[in-house]
């Protein structure tokens, strides 16, 4: 620890008193007391104060910049977290859903493939009778086109999909769709 002298002096008009005078304030004579103050070790340069400024200002923006890069990082990480989590629930509701497009499409094609099987086990049973055997070809050529349709109708879906076609509206009679697939 640096100690601090203190010297005094006291002026006065005729002769100057190092260490005692009168009290100071005397009516009759003015007194002008000086007082400095030295270190032992001297004084800082003003240089030393600068760069001790200019340290400290550093290190507090160091402290800053990385308290930010920790608060941005652990942010990106929430982020990141909350789109893997809803990416994962995308994923698991478009799993779903090709189940059941899956479970659907397996039903309606074994449909139209049970008739046709059944019409040509009858058809073949029944070579010798012309009206049946007529109308059992008209059913298995039926059913054959409905399957033909849902398979198209699945490739086209698919195509869709993938975005190589665009839709086409067409109109149907609705009495043939029905008659068509009633018939099956």
């Amino acid at each position: 620890m640096s100690s601090i002298f203190i010297s005094y002096s006291y002026f006065s008009p005729e002769r100057v008193h190092k260490g005692r005078s009168r009290l100071p304030g005397s009516p009759r004579r003015p007194v002008w007391v000086s007082l400095s103050f030295v270190p032992s070790n001297g004084w800082i340069p003003v240089s030393y104060w600068l760069l001790a400024i200019a340290a400290s200002y550093i290190f507090s923006l160091l402290v800053v910049t990385i308290y930010y890069q920790i608060s941005s990082k652990k942010h990106r990480e929430k982020q990141y977290a909350a789109d893997l989590k809803k990416a994962a629930e995308l994923a698991k509701s478009a799993n779903e859903a090709k189940t059941r497009f899956l479970f659907n499409m397996s039903h309606d094609i074994r449909t139209p493939m049970n008739a046709i099987i059944g019409f040509s086990g009858l058809l073949e049973k029944n070579l010798q009778n012309e009206e049946k055997a007529k109308e059992y070809l008209g059913k298995i050529c039926s059913s054959g086109n409905l399957l033909m349709t849902i398979i198209n109708q699945i490739l086209e879906i698919a195509r869709i999909e993938s975005g190589t076609t665009a839709l086409q509206l067409k109109a149907e009679d609705i009495n043939t769709v029905f008659h068509t697939v009633n018939s099956i």
